[in-house]
């Protein structure tokens, strides 16, 4: 069995996630013995989340929640009021969080999924106090609730601020934690087992797929050393599955979705449980 408790993202089935949504997959992913259902905050009233606390009570799981950063939800290099209505937003996350009774709430906080832009060495440097600066207000107000921000690097194609552990611990703020992704990390990191053992104290959370945003175990990754850096790292939080439908035209096309991942979205759930329950 997993040292590690399990999860899946409801982006595996749909986007934008609604109460009815949750009324259908929670009891499904309860089931089939997940211990943790990912729940994203794409637009605040998206869903309810006391009717979610709810209903993951009665079916006895856990919640993660993600944030999400389309255009327009930017940290760094942007408007002050565009920076405020961010941090806003991350603040109503938190909130969520804490209504359904997740730890973190994880995501890229810095910048928009897909904005890519070239900098010096010191103008990186500029952006990162820039990052720090905006981000502490809310790592604060997360801090007064019980929750922690957990930040993920993302790969070259989808950000140009932090691809990797190591700029992202030069990068955020005190109290502020790391959310690492497979599917980023194995196209970023020279070592990712390597990588986890770098940010040990400051993993909050930790998302797997397949090496082609698939099943978990249907790849090429390295998973026995990964998992064994996690456990040396300290880190005992859930592994979450995160991988996406074709047919959600936002999602799809921000992820690079073009093709079905899997022989169906429940197999790839229910197939990557069993392969890291094998771990």
């Amino acid at each position: 069995m997993s040292a590690f408790p399990l999860g899946v993202n409801t982006w595996v089935w749909v986007s934008p996630l609604t109460d009815d949504d949750l009324a259908s997959l929670v009891p499904r992913v309860a089931a089939w013995g997940f211990d943790v259902i990912e729940l994203p905050v794409e637009r605040p009233g998206d869903w309810d989340p006391h009717k979610a606390a709810a209903l993951l009570a009665e079916h006895g799981l856990k919640a993660s929640v993600v944030l999400v950063m389309p255009p327009g939800r930017e940290l760094v290099a942007a408007a002050a009021g565009v920076v405020e209505e961010t941090q806003d937003y991350l603040r109503h996350c938190v909130d969520v969080a804490a209504a359904v009774g997740s730890p973190v709430i994880g995501g890229p906080a810095y910048a928009s999924v897909g904005r890519t832009w070239r900098m010096s060495n010191d103008e990186r440097r500029t952006i990162y106090t820039e990052l720090r600066d905006n981000l502490e207000p809310v790592v604060d107000y997360a801090g007064e609730r019980g929750v922690v921000i957990a930040v993920e690097p993302l790969n070259r194609y989808e950000t140009s601020l932090l691809n990797t552990v190591e700029q992202a611990l030069e990068a955020l703020p005190d109290g502020c934690g790391l959310a690492l992704d497979v599917y980023h990390m194995n196209i970023e990191e020279k070592d990712p087992a390597q990588a986890v053992r770098a940010a040990a104290g400051r993993i909050a959370h930790v998302q797997v797929c397949g090496t082609d945003r698939g099943t978990p175990g249907a790849d090429r990754f390295d998973w026995p050393a990964f998992t064994q850096a996690l456990g040396e790292a300290g880190y005992a939080g859930p592994l979450v599955i995160e991988s996406f439908t074709a047919h959600n035209q936002t999602i799809a096309t921000a992820a690079s979705i073009w093709r079905p991942l899997a022989p169906s979205q429940d197999s790839l759930a229910v197939d990557g449980l069993a392969f890291l329950k094998s771990l």
